[in-house]
């Protein structure tokens, strides 16, 4: 089924033409300059539950949800773009796969995903996806935003994996965060020592990677009073 190209639309999605579909809509993507919205995690999101009310006055909640928030380099006009994209999207998939999908609070990149497992990847190849994720995540402290924040992202891939019946206990989570930051912060954390509570640890992370900026910032203000003084001399 075809329909007017500048509607925003090409061939139907269904069970026999993916491949094709993917294709037509990244060229139809690509002519309106969206098309980075479905290759890559341009809108990302975070869990409220790691961050504290301050936090989440600077930040924009997604739409259907009521916990979720944009990160905090999100912009209105990335988010009006993503919602362009998701409009194109919607308009070449059926209505019963647009029953399956939140098309509210999920994300273009998100939607594209979904539909691709759904046509490509099985269950166990989605959740070794996820898992692959994680283990790449790292936390750099001098270029990434708030540990919150990181935590935040990585739970919500823990909440993807749960949707799949991963079960995950803390140990399994723990493993994940551990070897993500950096090893100066699990010895400064002493971390591993907390108790096996996934609450109680990253609370705990994000309390004193929080107490080590505040220091180091103490420490850098000290150093520019020094060198100033020594240039009046």
């Amino acid at each position: 089924m075809s329909i007017k190209e500048d509607c925003g639309t090409i061939e139907m999605l269904d069970k026999t033409n993916y491949k094709t579909w993917k294709q037509d809509l990244y060229v139809l993507l690509k002519g309106n300059k969206l098309e980075q919205y479905i290759l890559r995690e341009v809108i990302k999101k975070i869990s409220g539950e790691n961050l504290k009310n301050e936090q989440k006055k600077k930040l924009t909640s997604v739409d259907g949800t009521t916990n979720t928030y944009y990160n905090e380099n999100v912009t209105e006009d990335m988010i009006v773009e993503d919602a362009k994209t998701k409009r194109f999207i919607m308009n070449n998939i059926p209505k019963d796969l647009k029953m399956r999908m939140d098309c509210i609070s999920l994300t273009s990149y998100e939607m594209f995903k979904l539909i691709e497992s759904l046509n490509l990847k099985t269950r166990s190849e989605r959740i070794e996806q996820l898992k692959e994720e994680l283990l790449k995540m790292k936390y750099n402290p001098e270029i990434d935003d708030g540990i919150s924040i990181f935590i935040s992202e990585m739970n919500l891939k823990f909440k993807e994996l749960e949707k799949l019946n991963v079960s995950l206990d803390y140990q399994d989570k723990f493993k994940y965060l551990y070897s993500s930051i950096p090893e100066d912060l699990a010895i400064k954390s002493n971390i591993i020592s907390c108790l096996p509570n996934w609450d109680t640890t990253t609370n705990h992370l994000i309390t004193v990677s929080q107490q080590l900026r505040n220091i180091q910032e103490i420490i850098i203000k000290k150093e520019e009073k020094i060198s100033t003084a020594l240039n009046v001399e």
